[in-house]
């Protein structure tokens, strides 16, 4: 509650107070758990250098390593410090990081690619794919592959990402962009994500956002800009 009424300093103070009784009552999974929100009010509240040596200390004695590194990774790309995040998302690919413990390398993947994505480092993106095909030839990431290949210039294959298995948010929204760069009519593109709304989550901006860009690529732009204006504040928040 203390983090989420932007309150982050307190925040530390209880939460170092909480992993300590933790770890005097000899429950070490509760006080990690605790030490990982502690890393993360430091770095809401500026105190980045700190955080980063809590996320230090706790991925190197953690047997949940890559979920860690994913935190660290997340929460500094949430505040735009690409370079520690993208350092971080590595982290999580690395050496211990099991597909059959915690949540999927996938989305450790995915978070690297948008931060190299947000630097224009495309072609790097690709190289970081290979490196995790090599690393995990079992965990598929044919959406994400030709994703990143038509950001870095080449034709765009609509195809594979709508044959991808699970089809989840961030797919169909890629499902939707390269089917546009492939000469798809906007109005159409529009009417049908408004009709499959109910198809996808309730997260709302990034199919918000969506819909504003098709507006502006079908001729609307006056009605298009406050749709993106109030999908880029809702994804703030």
């Amino acid at each position: 509650r203390l983090l989420a009424a932007g309150d982050a300093g307190l925040a530390v103070v209880e939460l170092e107070r909480a992993a300590g009784a933790a770890r005097e009552a000899g429950v070490p999974a509760l006080e990690e758990w605790l030490e990982r929100l502690r890393a993360q009010a430091l770095l809401e509240g500026g105190e980045t250098a700190k955080a980063l040596a809590r996320y230090d200390a706790l991925w190197s004695s953690s047997h949940n390593a890559p979920e860690i590194a994913f935190d660290a990774a997340r929460y500094l790309h949430s505040q735009g410090q690409l370079d520690l995040a993208a350092a971080w998302y590595r982290r999580g690919l690395g050496a211990g990081a099991s597909l059959t413990l915690g949540r999927s390398r996938i989305f450790t993947l995915r978070g690297l690619i948008l931060v190299l994505g947000e630097r224009g480092q495309w072609q790097q993106a690709l190289t970081e794919l290979d490196r995790f095909a090599q690393a995990y030839p079992n965990q598929e990431a044919a959406p994400e592959r030709a994703f990143v290949e038509w950001r870095a210039g080449r034709p765009p294959r609509p195809d594979v990402v709508f044959a991808a298995s699970g089809f989840q948010d961030l797919h169909r929204y890629w499902w939707y962009e390269l089917r546009l760069a492939s000469g798809e009519d906007p109005a159409m593109l529009l009417a049908e994500l408004r009709a499959g709304r109910s198809a996808v989550s309730e997260y709302g901006p990034l199919f918000d956002g969506l819909a504003g860009h098709l507006l502006a690529q079908n001729g609307s732009s006056r009605e298009a800009l406050p749709r993106l204006r109030a999908a880029a504040e809702d994804a703030r928040r």
